[in-house]
């Protein structure tokens, strides 16, 4: 994933998903990637304007969008969950196959399964 397909999906949070605020923490459990890369991400989107890094009472660090977006969202209907696409592969596409299991070193072990085995149940 580049980073303008990162930047969308975070921005995509907010607007679509309403999420009020992230943590580099968050992101990196949400999209499988180091915290340190969505870290550098969210640091780039701080410094275009598109987020602002603010803290609660406890000092904890997050990002969110600036206030005038959040106000403005607070305005807007939430989306419409019937109108975004479908989940799932898109049209056309392969269906999924889960790749073949990884071999076994039990597979030759006496009494373990494969070659060898024993007459146990």
């Amino acid at each position: 994933m580049n980073d303008d397909q990162l930047r969308r999906q975070i921005l995509a949070m907010f607007y679509d998903e309403r999420v009020e605020e992230v943590t580099p923490a968050f992101l990196s459990y949400r999209m499988h990637m180091q915290p340190k890369q969505v870290e550098g991400i969210l640091d780039a989107m701080v410094l275009d304007g598109m987020l602002e890094l603010d803290s609660d009472e406890g000092g904890n660090l997050f990002y969110c969008l600036p206030e005038n977006e959040r106000e403005r969202l607070k305005r807007m209907p939430p989306p419409d969950k019937s109108a975004q696409a479908p989940s799932g592969p898109p049209p056309g596409a392969a269906p999924y196959q889960a790749p073949n299991p990884a071999p076994s070193f039990h597979n030759n072990i006496p009494g373990k399964g494969g070659r060898g085995r024993s007459s146990m149940p």
